[in-house]
């Protein structure tokens, strides 16, 4: 939403009914307040929720349990992808990563890489991005007591000079070439020594004012 600098309210209820005629300034008024709404624009929201572990019911125990416990990490990479339906008139995805890091583990000390790219089937139209410590992550305790991080790539966005991005980057919102946009996207993750939560995924675009 652009938030102009002299926002202009909508005539007071004590001023206006229905079925009276309006004239001077509140007719004025209104025409300010309709204008405000040409530039108020809703972009998707997505939110992936993957830390939850439903153990496979037994005999001794024959209900599942939902764990809700990130403490155990093992030294290693796991892969994530998750699907977003993007709207037209998105350009980029702004993206917020909940994680789990620790210091020490089984197999020793961790560095931990969090890769995001993204993909329209098997194409990818965006090369990526690295979150790493100790630049964009943290990481503390160790493999029984690990603690949740945030992380998120702003909301700053621009257009690659050659129309898509083909190598990995630092943080930044993932780019939508023109011709994917629209289209039901999934975003590819690649993590080394931690654990992804949850993900929000923020559709956002590059506005054009016209005066």
């Amino acid at each position: 939403m652009l938030i102009v600098s002299g926002f202009s309210r909508n005539p007071s209820n004590n001023s206006t009914k229905n079925g009276v005629v309006v004239m001077g300034g509140v007719v004025s008024q209104y025409a300010s307040s309709l204008a405000q709404l040409g530039y108020v624009k809703f972009c998707g929201h997505a939110f992936y929720y993957v830390s939850r572990y439903t153990p496979r019911p037994t005999s001794s125990d024959p209900y599942s349990q939902v764990r809700t416990s990130h403490a155990t990490l093992n030294k290693g990479t796991q892969d994530y992808e998750f699907l977003i339906a993007t709207l037209p008139m998105s350009t980029h995805l702004a993206i917020v990563v909940r994680y789990a890091a620790s210091n020490h583990t089984a197999g020793g000390t961790n560095s931990p890489i969090i890769d995001l790219s993204l993909k329209d089937g098997v194409s990818t139209i965006d090369a990526g991005i690295r979150f790493e410590y100790p630049l964009h992550l943290s990481q503390q305790g160790n493999r029984g007591r690990s603690k949740v991080f945030e992380a998120n790539t702003g909301v700053i966005t621009e257009t690659p000079s050659g129309g898509s991005y083909v190598s990995i980057t630092i943080p930044r919102p993932l780019f939508i070439p023109p011709s994917n946009r629209g289209n039901v996207l999934n975003i590819i993750g690649q993590v080394t020594d931690c654990n992804i939560l949850a993900i929000d995924v923020f559709e956002v675009y590059q506005e054009t004012r016209i005066p």
